[in-house]
């Protein structure tokens, strides 16, 4: 085999490479793998380590906040995510968020306070799913935050419903 023939199969190999990382970081594997079902937890029941969940909880509207990153080529339409404190069910009171919720459905106008069941993955808050202005409002209208609070990343609606 020539050294022109190897180049081309060395050149071609790397590009298939880069087109599974590129796919992989748009997030294309996760969309492929079916998670099956959630574990239905509490509130107060959640954890790190707790996965992909369902949990039924009141949710607290009073601070609207809302995010959006910028477009990138990657993700050329970033969605608006909605963002609201998951409290116990019933615990219209609480001022100390243990568990933030990001939501691409927009919460009622009209309501304050909800009882919600919300379907998500369990993750670690981290710059990149969360600005520090989210918790710098939260902070401004009273709210505390857990030292060890998680944030709940709600699935998508289905595309019929967006």
């Amino acid at each position: 085999m020539s050294r022109k023939a190897r180049l081309l199969i060395y050149v071609a190999l790397l590009a298939v490479i880069a087109l599974g990382f590129l796919f992989v970081a748009v997030g294309g594997v996760s969309s492929l793998v079916p998670r099956g079902e959630p574990t239905i937890m509490e509130v107060t029941a959640l954890g790190r380590d707790s996965g992909y969940v369902e949990v039924l909880g009141t949710a607290h509207y009073p601070v609207r906040v809302k995010q959006t990153f910028e477009a990138t080529w990657l993700k050329p339409e970033p969605p608006t995510q909605h963002i609201f404190p998951l409290f116990p069910q019933g615990d219209t009171m609480g001022r100390d968020i243990r568990i933030l919720v990001l939501s691409e459905v927009e919460p009622d106008r009209m309501l304050g306070l909800e009882d919600r069941r919300v379907r998500g993955q369990i993750v670690r808050p981290t710059s990149r799913l969360l600005t520090r202005g989210v918790l710098d409002t939260y902070r401004e209208h009273a709210y505390e935050f857990d030292a060890e609070f998680l944030l709940l990343v709600e699935d998508p609606p289905p595309t019929s419903e967006r």
